[in-house]
Parts: C-alpha cells; structure tokens; sequence
C-alpha cells in the first residue's frame, strides 16, 4: 500500500514547523527535504579552502608582467 503524500507547505508554514530534532530541512516546492549532514572531513577541507583563499596571493601565480611584481 503507498504512503500518503505529505502535505504542500507555504513558506511561513515551513518557517513555524518544528520538527522537534537538530536535523536541518529546506522547502523544495511545497515539499519538506531534509538536508544531509555532512561529514566531518568536508567542514575541514572548507576550513582550509576557506583560510587560502583569503590569503594574499603572493605565491600562486609568481611575477606580474604588467606590474613587474608579484600578485
């Protein structure tokens, strides 16, 4: 036998739902989507692009010819 579907939420009726648990959920046309959790690995990896690409980018690429130094 098939499960009844669940029902169609509006925005502010998904922004009132609680679930009562810490998972985490997005509205996908009307329809509740839980969000998987990601592993620890993927936070760290993040982290790290994160933490480079805000360094300044002196080493990447080497001299600038337009400038004659380095960018």
């Amino acid at each position: 036998m098939a499960e009844p579907a669940e029902k169609r939420r509006t925005v502010e009726e998904f922004l009132a739902w609680d679930d009562g648990t810490d998972r985490r959920y997005e509205l996908v046309g009307g329809e509740v989507v839980e969000i998987p959790l990601q592993p620890e690995a993927h936070g760290a990896i993040m982290a790290t692009i994160g933490a480079l690409l805000r360094q300044p980018r002196t080493t990447l690429s080497g001299p600038d010819p337009r400038r004659g130094r380095a960018v």
